[in-house]
């Protein structure tokens, strides 16, 4: 039953990071300007943002607790896989990328970007980064193996 409402999360919160690509292209191509298509999905990914942040809170908690935060942080990145670390790097590298644009847009056309617009690129940030700690907390357990290989492991 646990494991299946922690999957259920993990869903959810990956649907979340996709929403966020959606909303985004649709800003940044001009749709989201006062359409009520896009008004209600910006409403889900503000109200799941501290929701993903209690979550990435929660389960922090649960790899610093009792062992401290250098040997959390190691039992943590050896939970996480090579291709969730790219995943996680590639989406937020969009993130920074989104908010380079709108600086830039602001900049040159001098035209004020209301703060609604950032909520995509909050919302994927936060859940993206509750899908890698949650991941890595369903994954780290005593006695698991790295998840890692190659490179990136550390003995």
């Amino acid at each position: 039953m646990k494991r299946t409402i922690l999957d259920l999360t993990l869903t959810v919160l990956a649907l979340t990071s996709i929403s966020c690509l959606i909303s985004l292209m649709a800003i940044f191509i001009g749709g989201g300007r006062g359409g009520s298509d896009l008004r209600g999905l910006v409403y889900l990914q503000a109200g799941l943002i501290p929701v993903a942040l209690g979550i990435s809170t929660v389960c922090l908690y649960g790899f610093v607790h009792g062992q401290g935060l250098a040997t959390g942080a190691r039992a943590m990145w050896r939970a996480i896989p090579q291709w969730l670390v790219f995943i996680f790097l590639l989406l937020n590298s969009l993130v920074l990328s989104g908010e380079v644009a709108f600086v830039i847009v602001m900049r040159a056309t001098e035209k004020i970007i209301v703060w609604q617009q950032h909520i995509p690129l909050v919302c994927m940030l936060v859940c993206s980064s509750a899908y890698l700690v949650l991941y890595a907390r369903m994954n780290s357990y005593p006695g698991s193996p790295a998840a890692m290989s190659g490179r990136w492991t550390s003995s």
